[in-house]
């Protein structure tokens, strides 16, 4: 990140903007570049736990423009019966997710590309094939 910024910081300088603030920097940098030059992690159960609940608990009483509930009645249960997958949602331990693919110059710096392996079809293919193995019947 710090990488990007450094590159992004010098863009806006050649572009003739004088000392960009860090907000500017900030803001100069579009997602594309976020998800091509850095890596990311889940925050880890017991944090994404909490989030989650935070945002049920704010969105509990919260309704549309015609006074229709957001939530139903029943969120908070729905969603205390189904924390058991947020362990399946986060990053496993030990595995590498991304993979240096090479690199390119920005403003005189060079920047990392990586790819995720997060959410492409051989990691889907992979949970598939996991399922087929386990014995038992499926609802589908």
């Amino acid at each position: 990140m710090a990488l990007l910024r450094s590159a992004k910081k010098n863009e806006l300088q050649l572009a003739g903007v004088r000392n960009p603030s860090g907000d500017a920097v900030g803001k100069a940098i579009t997602k594309a570049e976020l998800a091509r030059h850095c890596r990311r992690k889940t925050r880890g159960v017991q944090n994404t736990t909490i989030l989650l609940e935070n945002l049920f608990l704010s969105f509990m009483d919260a309704t549309d423009t015609l006074g229709v509930p957001l939530l139903c009645d029943d969120a908070i249960e729905i969603l205390n019966t189904e924390k058991k997958h947020i362990s399946c949602l986060q990053d496993p331990d030990g595995v590498t997710l991304y993979t240096k693919t090479g690199e390119i110059m920005k403003a005189n710096i060079s920047l990392p590309v990586y790819r995720c392996g997060r959410g492409f079809t051989s990691l889907e293919s992979f949970h598939n094939h996991i399922k087929q193995f386990i014995p038992g019947k499926t609802n589908s």
